[in-house]
Parts: C-alpha cells; sequence; structure tokens
C-alpha cells in the first residue's frame, strides 16, 4: 500500500489504471453497475503511493477501494484481490 510507484497512463479505464497500479501478483475487479464509468478513458500520471494513487484515481468518479490480501486460489496459491466499488 505506502510503496512509492510510477505509472504514466494516455488513456487507460478505471479499470487498466488500477491493474497498472498493483502489483503484478494482484487481480483487480470492479463491481459497478454504471457502464460510462466503466467505459470512461483518463490520462494518469503518479509517483505517489499505491494507495495514494487508487484514491486520486477513484475518488474524482466517486468509486472506493478495498483490499483483500490473504485470498487464495482454487490450488491454494496466494491471490489477493483489489475489489472497486461505487460508494
Amino acid at each position: 500500500q505506502n510503496s512509492r510507484i510510477a505509472v504514466e497512463i494516455n488513456a487507460g479505464t478505471v479499470e487498466e489504471i488500477a491493474t497498472a497500479i498493483m502489483p503484478n501478483d494482484w487481480r483487480v475487479l470492479v463491481d459497478v453497475k454504471d457502464q460510462t464509468i466503466l467505459q470512461r478513458r483518463f490520462q494518469f500520471v503518479t509517483t505517489k503511493s499505491r494507495d495514494q494513487a487508487l484514491r486520486d484515481l477513484l475518488k474524482p468518479v466517486g468509486l472506493q477501494h478495498q483490499y483483500f490480501f490473504d485470498l487464495k486460489d482454487a490450488s491454494g496459491t496466494r491471490s489477493p484481490l483489489l475489489v472497486i466499488s461505487k460508494r
């Protein structure tokens, strides 16, 4: 959460940008009914912490995020998840 990252995306969806922000082994689930939010494309540049970058991305469009660190897949392998949802 507090690791500093460097992300630059010229035109990405919320899901694409969140995926770029998170470590490679994390899954991202966007649970939003409003398809217009899912399809909007944003320019996003940051060198902040992961958590602050996610807040900067999601707050202006009325979304929030939650981390699930301890999830495992069917074979018992660590499979953390970031869930993005409407407030």
